[in-house]
């Protein structure tokens, strides 16, 4: 399936809020790997067909000071590999498709309206994107530490998040909706 006839079935609303922050359209693997790693991170990005057939990329991305949105989406199956993220958090919620995660020594899959990712700077990740449309949260790691030792009376050290959310659960519940709806 095309990233375009993904957008069009991943929750409009998400992807048409977007629409105005188009940065990457492309059919290309080494296009979309170069200009999508220069907004996020250098990552290897490879289809899992080795002729890349049926892929497509798209990633729309409102920037903002220490945070930014995104929609991005894979037509095909693609792996993902960032190691560890180093500079930021992501909030993935997806929309469509799936995407099979492993972060640190846990594997677990983020599906529409049941789980979403928080992937944290310092645990290596790696993903498995299937015809997968998401909307993203980035967060600045320093905001995200500093925040945290503002709330706990601490000196800033690292913040591990576990990467499982639970959309069912009170506390992941609000999650989808806010990013999706």
């Amino acid at each position: 399936m095309s990233a375009a006839v993904l957008e069009m079935s991943a929750g409009a609303s998400a992807a048409e809020r977007l629409a105005d922050f188009a940065r990457v359209a492309t059919d290309d693997v080494d296009e979309a790997a170069e200009q999508i790693g220069r907004i996020f991170c250098p990552h290897d990005l490879k289809p899992a067909q080795a002729r890349a057939a049926g892929f497509s990329a798209r990633h729309n991305c409102a920037a903002f000071d220490g945070f930014s949105i995104n929609y991005v989406t894979y037509g095909g199956s693609v792996s993902i590999d960032p190691g560890c993220l180093e500079r930021f958090f992501l909030l993935q919620v997806p929309l469509t498709g799936t995407a099979r995660i492993r972060a640190g020594a846990g594997d677990f899959d983020a599906v529409p309206d049941r789980t979403a990712s928080l992937l944290s700077p310092t645990i290596p990740t790696r993903m498995m994107w299937s015809d997968c449309a998401q909307v993203i949260l980035l967060l600045d790691r320093r905001m995200v530490e500093q925040r945290a030792a503002a709330l706990s009376g601490t000196v800033a050290s690292t913040v591990e998040f576990d990467p499982v959310i639970d959309l069912d659960a009170p506390s992941g519940g609000p999650c989808g909706p806010a990013l999706a709806g």
